[in-house]
């Protein structure tokens, strides 16, 4: 009996263990789901801030835009994480995103048919979320057919919502023949908001050493703290500057476009048939030519000719000068033999 009631005792330590252990690690999971959530609304928190304090700088329509859509969807998160609902892993993933800071730019280059009809397409497709920043365009003239004529071609920069990329790049695509194209995008997350973590901390030393100028009477103290505070300023000022940089062109992406018209190189008029007497008269022209082609390479052949020439005349008068001795000599022994020989006799 005793065994028994030990036994029954070692069982329901043992459930309990097992139930308790259960226990502790769904509140470790519910606590790790709170973590993640607050973390998010955290950042979601800061990036409403600096939108409402105007710390990046954000101009023009489209980036309000960028904006409005990324403090609703703040909003969202920021409410389920106070409702205390789980926040869908998509949704999380989303706002993680959404605090990237990428500059996204595109060159490219196209060539159209009618260059107005498509400049006027360019800005018809744009009109709703970007703008012509920038276009210089100018005329260039060719022949063709030995007739003078003229072609559009132009460099054209846009700036469009960076949600807009690649829809609008794939418009300008459309608008003619693609020759060339370079996307690049540059992510400058850590370099800003190592920047605004930088901005922040200088804003504080500031008030700090304002507080601190309006309690100093030493005349030394003074001028060390207001050259410290000039530097500061400075400082705050540049970063701000950079920071309104980097976020005009992360809401704004930049498009070169390269655009230039068709050239007409590959329309030829058919060649017209010669009359009789313009084929006789470029005959005749031909043949006066062939002759002057024939008298300038004959010239040109003696002029080479000379040394030549020259050279083998010495070589000429050598040998018979040579030849004419060897000979008289020879003559001459004759000669004298016969001469001998008659005198015996």
């Amino acid at each position: 009996m005793v065994k028994r009631i030990i036994c029954i005792g070692a069982g329901l330590l043992i459930v309990l263990s097992l139930l308790t252990g259960c226990g502790t690690q769904k509140s470790a999971s519910a606590n790790n789901t709170s973590a993640r959530q607050e973390v998010a609304a955290d950042k979601a928190n800061l990036s409403m801030t600096d939108s409402a304090n105007g710390t990046a700088g954000k101009p023009g329509a489209a980036g309000s835009q960028s904006q409005q859509s990324k403090a609703a969807e703040t909003k969202t998160i920021n409410s389920m994480a106070i409702a205390g609902t789980e926040v869908p892993a998509q949704t999380l993933q989303n706002a993680i995103l959404s605090q990237r800071k990428v500059i996204r730019n595109a060159n490219i280059s196209i060539v159209v048919d009618d260059f107005d009809k498509a400049y006027g397409q360019l800005g018809t497709a744009i009109s709703a979320f970007g703008f012509i920043q920038e276009s210089n365009i100018k005329k260039e003239k060719i022949y063709v057919d030995s007739k003078e004529t003229y072609i559009t071609k132009g460099v054209i920069v846009i700036r469009i919502a960076a949600d807009r990329f690649e829809g609008v790049l794939k418009d300008v695509k459309g608008l003619g023949l693609l020759t060339d194209e370079n996307i690049k995008s540059d992510d400058i997350t850590d370099k800003f908001f190592d920047t605004e973590a930088r901005l922040r901390v200088l804003k504080i030393e500031q008030d700090r050493l304002e507080e601190y100028l309006k309690k100093l009477s030493d005349l030394d103290a003074i001028f060390k703290t207001q050259s410290r505070l000039t530097q500061i300023r400075q400082e705050i000022e540049n970063l701000t500057g950079t920071l309104r940089k980097w976020g005009d062109l992360v809401d704004l992406s930049t498009i070169t476009i390269n655009m230039s018209e068709k050239r007409p190189d590959s329309v030829q008029v058919p060649p017209k048939e010669k009359a009789y007497w313009q084929r006789l008269l470029g005959g005749f022209k031909g043949s006066f030519k062939g002759v002057i082609n024939f008298c300038g390479e004959l010239v040109i052949f003696l002029a080479e000719a000379i040394p030549v020439v020259l050279l083998l005349g010495l070589l000429g008068w050598a040998a018979l000068a040579v030849y004419g001795r060897i000979r008289k000599n020879s003559i001459k022994s004759i000669n004298s033999s016969e001469k001998e020989e008659n005198k015996g006799a």
